[in-house]
């Protein structure tokens, strides 16, 4: 840090300021990051600050989708050069049955669609709402 206010005091002192007193804290490091994607609200890639755990991820993921498929959550690790996945059901995080497992620097947590949900979703959005009404007795 003392480089950056070296080199900030002198272009300030050369056109701005007479005599500037410049300090540099860094609030946030964010060097580290993960990967959201699938059924989430909003996939993405997020800075990893502090420690973060799958859960606290998809809340900053701003929750997971209608569609998901809560027993299908894949977090893909790179663990001695070999990709390696762990599959999670977020109901066992959330009441507590399953250790909620930290995340680390290039993570990739992936949520799954639900196939039934996304099936019924299609066929309702498929068939006129009238038509679902009309049935003989």
């Amino acid at each position: 840090m003392p480089e950056l206010e070296r080199e900030l005091t002198r272009l300030y002192a050369a056109s701005y300021l007479q005599d500037p007193q410049i300090t540099v804290f860094v609030t946030e490091f964010a060097s580290q990051r993960i990967t959201l994607e699938g059924a989430v609200k909003q996939p993405g890639i997020y800075p990893l600050t502090g420690k973060t755990t799958l859960l606290q991820s998809i809340a900053i993921a701003q929750g997971l989708d209608p569609l998901a498929d809560q027993r299908a959550v894949v977090l893909f690790r790179q663990i001695d050069g070999k990709k390696m996945a762990a599959v999670y059901d977020i109901r066992e995080l959330r009441s507590g049955a399953i250790e909620d497992p930290l995340l680390y620097g290039d993570d990739i947590v992936v949520v799954e669609q639900s196939g039934s949900k996304t099936a019924l979703r299609r066929f309702v959005e498929s068939v006129p709402a009238i038509g679902l009404f009309l049935l003989p007795f």
